[in-house]
């Protein structure tokens, strides 16, 4: 396969004071999780930034580099000015380089532009690696480029132009009205498209991708992306069987729905290298979701999502998508899942080891993993009074994934975890019994339980098909 091979510079080792303004920072009053977060909580830009690379501290190859760059190198300042007149058609983004990566973290490390307007030319350089040729991925990484495919078209459109939105604009700010509305949450339109006519040029920009439903199933990328594509209510898609183009707001405007969501929404913050599960669940009881960015010189990037194998470009889809979806549920709520729900299954899980029941025991395992903040398909979400029980019910229906159990109901009176829950039910008190209830009735009911090919049924699909 072709690619451009570019000489690296020689890098020296950066001032240990580089990352010094990594400091902690006080938790807001909402931050009410038992345990200490693993990062400072990312509320402002320093933080956001140094906190990028909490979990590859012994990677020295960004640190010397940034070291080496600074805001008079032609390339970070090529691509500011293209960030501030938002060109996206600038030879910045056009001139494949394996440190392209790098111009706006130095950026962002010099504060010369907002945190999330970095992220987002960040994120254009990562499309441009899995959608095109025009940037590097390493070697090891070439199989998730699919630009091999004519039909896989990448472009970057505005949602305004000359102070007013485009059409496209308008149409994608009615689909996400729409769509949030559809959840009862909604939204102004009018309110949206001011804020979007007063965002810099850059975070006016769509990222538009193409994707194939045929391939779903067959093919690792067009299968994430099916999935999250209708389920993230920032996503605009047209479809023109077989294919569906999608477009990809900018950060700083997938910031400002959050914001409008929630008063205490799931925060997005940026990282390089790969976490393990327990780091995860310490963020997400923290309130914080990880967004993991692919970079030439990082040794753990993300490879796979849910067991597919997924590009750079598609990893981010995937997070927007779970960070959208931890906001559709309310602070409350998301204390109850790690405060109420988890604790409560670990016990039941710590009994069933103890009598060596293995079954049961893999069973409240698994119900505790998934817990992942996955609505998915969304449309089964719109009821918010409900969504919350739907959301830990659902993570049961694992169990009954094999073709010869997707017409049974989980729930049974024989069922161990059934018992189990209805216990926990019982001895729950004021809101939290009427949640456990939820729950119980919504396993237990056929009508309201309908198994959903879940994505661990797709990869078993996909491990099994030839390669």
């Amino acid at each position: 396969m072709f690619r451009y091979t570019v000489s690296r510079l020689f890098r020296k080792r950066p001032p240990a004071a580089i990352f010094s303004f990594a400091r902690t920072v006080s938790t807001p009053s909402f931050f009410i999780g038992k345990q200490q977060s693993v990062i400072p909580v990312p509320d402002n830009h320093a933080t956001l930034f140094a906190n990028m690379f909490s979990f590859i501290k012994k990677n020295q190859a960004i640190p010397d580099a940034l070291a080496k760059l600074s805001y008079d190198d032609i390339n970070v300042t090529r691509l500011h000015s293209a960030i501030e007149r938002g060109d996206y058609a600038d030879t910045t983004f056009e001139e494949a380089n394996v440190d392209c990566y790098l111009w706006p973290l130095s950026l962002l490390k010099e504060n010369k532009i907002g945190y999330w307007q970095g992220i987002t030319a960040y994120s254009y350089f990562l499309c441009l690696m899995q959608f095109t040729r025009k940037q590097i991925l390493k070697d090891e990484d070439l199989d998730v480029n699919i630009s091999d495919d004519v039909y896989r078209q990448f472009k970057v459109d505005s949602m305004a132009a000359d102070g007013k939105l485009t059409r496209l604009g308008e149409k994608y700010l009615k689909s996400v009205c729409e769509r949030f509305m559809k959840l009862q949450h909604p939204l102004d339109y009018e309110k949206l498209k001011k804020m979007v006519l007063s965002l810099p040029a850059s975070e006016q920009w769509l990222f538009k991708a193409t994707m194939d439903e045929s391939q779903v199933n067959k093919n690792d990328y067009d299968t994430i992306s099916e999935r999250v594509i209708r389920s993230t209510p920032v996503i605009y898609y047209e479809e023109v069987k077989p294919l569906i183009y999608y477009w990809i707001p900018s950060f700083t405007f997938i910031q400002e729905i959050l914001n409008k969501l929630s008063p205490t929404p799931m925060r997005m913050q940026p990282i390089f290298g790969s976490i393990k599960p327990a780091t995860l669940r310490n963020l997400h009881q923290n309130h914080i979701h990880p967004m993991g960015l692919y970079a030439y010189d990082v040794g753990s990037n993300p490879k796979n999502v849910h067991g597919l194998r997924v590009g750079p470009m598609s990893q981010l889809l995937h997070d927007i998508f779970h960070v959208i979806c931890a906001t559709l549920l309310t602070l409350d709520e998301r204390n109850f899942i790690f405060e109420k729900f988890i604790p409560a299954i670990e016990k039941a899980k710590q009994q069933a080891e103890k009598i060596a029941d293995v079954d049961l025991s893999k069973r409240l395992d698994s119900a505790i993993k998934s817990i992942d903040f996955d609505l998915s398909p969304i449309n089964i979400y719109s009821d918010r009074s409900k969504r919350l029980a739907k959301c830990l019910a659902r993570t049961f229906e694992i169990y009954d994934s094999a073709p010869e159990n997707q017409h049974l109901s989980i729930g049974t009176s024989a069922d161990k975890v059934y018992s189990i829950l209805n216990k926990i039910g019982a001895d729950a008190d004021g809101k939290d019994k009427k949640i456990w209830q939820d729950v119980l009735t919504l396993i237990t009911d056929r009508k309201n339980h309908s198994h959903r090919p879940d994505l661990e049924d797709r990869v078993i699909t996909l491990q099994n098909r030839p390669r």
